[in-house]
């Protein structure tokens, strides 16, 4: 050991002990390889001084010729951070100047600096100069060492070759990929939160859903041949995970969860679910099982068997679960997840039980540069990341943006990232067709993200939900006038506005205490906003009876589900005097009154997709299925005489009769329009007037660009020194 300086060196948990040349963290060694090590000797040296790059290259990289500095000492900080806990958004201990160097920030017990002993100082001089000049014989010669295990190294790879070395290695050893961005535009993409793509662990493949809304497939993306293809056997197929080997791919296909080789076979039979539609999964890094969202989380044998209900507790209970396993942690099993309902991304460990919310957002994924990506509330904000500590499971620092118009993440091992871009926050506007489509007019201008519209009784005004300054409110637009008059003012997300029979009130649902819950306010805008439907569940309006007096709506309960409830009105405790109308395991939504009240149209996924169901009310015994190649959004003619519904992208209408009893005609096709499929599990995206001639529509201004998978390799590399 060198004269005048300290054996030990301590800082916060850890000791640095020159003379056996090891890092401790409460008297336990921690693993860290020759480069990293020294780069700390280097910080500690002048604790609190800016260490500059070019200082740190000439002490410890000068006679390396072979070696790509830039990418050598960012590494080397990566995985001193790694050891040390710390995070480049929020140090501790090792702190960036961008483009200039680095500063070891935390207090220090000892000096590792020439001159760190001053009573030995004048002494020891001759012995310092010796052994100065020992380590620097010491150090050229390690120089040439190092030099020449990077030529043999190198040599080495070219014999094996790069293309295998490129896939086989250890991630965590791998040299650092370049940033590089590119994008893949698969025909026919599907984008919705069980349709997520997924690049593989290894980087080479990206699975993700195509279809036209009423079947679906899978598809892959080859990165190193450049090329895509559909995987046979996954009819049906969605919310596709990768094994942890990149090998499988595992899906959900009606009833079943499945697995399939990513270069094709026959698809394999792992558990037979209980709800043939669920939002997504995550595979074990050890392969030994899955984990699939829904109301719950269920476990299940990589190797097949019986699903095994999982809690995943948190300040509500319910919404699907959008599950995602990180690397095993000395002993813990970290699980990442959101809940659709909550917008909150939730840590937490399965062998402890204990977790904690990190922040809002949704989709979140690991990435193994220390963070988690995840989507925020509006796609217009897109993805963030948010520095972790796997060994803590907590947040180290503060997140930050990564990409707009984002959605849907997936990270490899390798730091590469993928995503859907896809602006969705679009203007638009409403405007009046005919029944074959033809566009009659303008009714009003545009605004952002505009949605469900809802004719009122006397045809003059349209309720829509709309985003402006960032939040999303109930909005009024007069038709005679071409004006629009903001109605609701609550910063919480507020949205299905519907009209009272009588039109002098409007019902809507809100999060205005977390979840979803049910308001009506007077028409006139004025007066408070009262509740109707509140309880901790979540709550969703969808019609009132003719009569004004029956309020019939989703309410999402564990086990079932979302579920169709209904209650008398006007008592202020409605919530609590709701009863239930229909409540399955399948999911029931967008319930809506026939004109004389005795019969109400439905979606309903119990045959595998959504269909429109009538059944009388309020006994709901007997059923008809009006739709039969997928069918969502439907709403009664203000006659009685007719039955809309839309599939896919085309708005249909079926004749009917209530009278004596429930009966259909002849179904048919009036025309197509994008803006039908939008959201197409929120409520109905068209009105029908009085006479059933026209239908309020929406219009998007400017064309609206296709969805694209965006790929970035090194991700973290743009902001690394940020």
């Amino acid at each position: 050991m060198e004269a005048g300086k300290a054996r030990v060196v301590r800082f916060g948990v850890f000791e640095l002990d020159l003379a056996s040349e090891e890092l401790r963290k409460n008297g336990v060694r921690v693993k860290l390889t020759e480069q990293p090590f020294q780069v700390l000797v280097t910080l500690l040296e002048r604790p609190g001084e800016l260490i500059k790059r070019d200082e740190l290259k000439q002490k410890l990289w000068a006679d390396d010729t072979f070696v790509d500095f830039d990418h050598s000492l960012n590494a080397a900080i990566n995985k001193l951070r790694e050891a040390l806990g710390d995070s480049a958004g929020n140090p501790r201990f090792v702190e960036t100047v961008p483009r200039r160097g680095y500063r070891f920030i935390a207090p220090v017990e000892g000096t590792v600096g020439p001159g760190g002993d001053k009573d030995s100082e004048d002494a020891g001089s001759a012995a310092t100069d010796a052994n100065d000049a020992s380590r620097a014989a010491g150090q050229s010669s390690r120089r040439q060492l190092r030099t020449v295990v990077t030529v043999l190294s190198i040599l080495l790879l070219v014999a094996i070759g790069f293309s295998l070395a490129q896939w086989t290695r250890d991630p965590g050893s791998a040299p650092e990929l370049p940033l590089r961005r590119f994008t893949i535009r698969p025909d026919n993409l599907v984008t919705a939160p069980h349709a997520r793509p997924a690049i593989s662990p290894n980087g080479k493949h990206i699975v993700y859903v195509v279809g036209d809304g009423n079947r679906t497939k899978l598809g892959v993306y080859d990165l190193v041949q450049d090329r895509s293809r559909e995987l046979d056997g996954t009819d049906g197929g969605h919310a596709p995970f990768w094994s942890p080997g990149s090998d499988f791919i595992a899906f959900l296909a009606d009833n079943d969860l499945k697995k399939i080789r990513v270069d094709g076979g026959p698809a394999i039979t792992v558990a037979h679910m209980t709800r043939p539609f669920m939002p997504g999964g995550t595979w074990s890094p050890d392969g030994e099982y899955v984990l699939i969202g829904e109301q719950e989380m269920y476990k299940v044998p990589a190797s097949g068997g019986d699903p095994i209900v999982v809690r995943a507790e948190t300040t509500k209970e319910y919404g699907d679960i959008y599950p995602y396993l990180l690397p095993l942690e000395a002993g813990r099993v970290p699980l990442v997840f959101s809940r659709r309902m909550e917008d909150r991304i939730v840590l937490r460990d399965l062998t402890t039980g204990e977790q904690e919310a990190l922040t809002t957002g949704a989709f979140p994924v690991y990435s193994a540069s220390g963070h988690i990506v995840y989507q925020t509330r509006y796609v217009r904000d897109g993805l963030w990341a948010l520095p972790v500590s796997l060994e803590i499971l907590k947040a180290t620092g503060e997140a930050f943006p990564i990409a707009q118009d984002a959605t849907f993440p997936s990270v490899a091992a390798d730091g590469t990232l993928a995503y859907v871009e896809q602006p969705q926050a679009m203007e638009r506007q409403l405007v009046w067709r005919d029944r074959v489509g033809t566009r009659l007019g303008r009714i009003s201008g545009p605004q952002w993200d505009l949605e469900g519209p809802s004719l009122s009784p006397d045809g003059r005004y349209i309720l829509v939900a709309a985003e402006e300054n960032s939040n999303r409110d109930i909005w009024l637009h007069d038709v005679v006038r071409s004006t629009k008059t903001r109605l609701t003012f609550h910063p919480a997300l507020e949205g299905n506005a519907i009209w009272l029979p009588n039109g002098e009130r409007v019902a809507f649902t809100s999060r205005r205490a977390g979840n979803t819950d049910i308001f009506t306010k007077p028409a006139s805008g004025g007066g408070s906003a009262r509740p109707l439907a509140a309880t901790p569940r979540f709550e969703t309006v969808n019609d009132w009876s003719p009569d004004g007096r029956t309020l019939i709506f989703q309410r999402n309960v564990p086990k079932t589900g979302s579920d169709l409830w209904y209650t008398k009105l006007p008592e202020s405790e409605a919530s609590n005097q709701a009863v239930p109308y229909l409540q399955t395991p399948a999911i029931e939504h967008h319930a809506k009154f026939s004109t004389d009240g005795s019969y109400v149209a439905y979606v309903s996924n119990e045959t595998g997709r959504d269909e429109v169901y009538v059944r009388p009310f309020p006994k709901g015994d007997g059923q008809w299925q009006v739709s039969h190649e997928g069918g969502i959004q439907p709403r009664w003619s203000r006659d009685g005489k007719e039955l809309f519904y839309v599939e896919g992208e085309t708005l249909i209408a079926v004749s009917v009769s209530t009278e004596p009893t429930f009966e259909m005609g002849a179904a048919t096709r009036l025309f197509s329009d994008p803006h039908l499929a939008l959201n197409n599990r929120v409520r109905p995206q068209y009105d029908v007037s009085a006479h059933g001639q026209r239908f309020v529509m929406l219009e998007t201004v400017g064309e609206r660009p296709k969805p694209v998978i965006r790929v970035v390799q090194n991700w973290f590399a743009e902001f690394r020194d940020q």
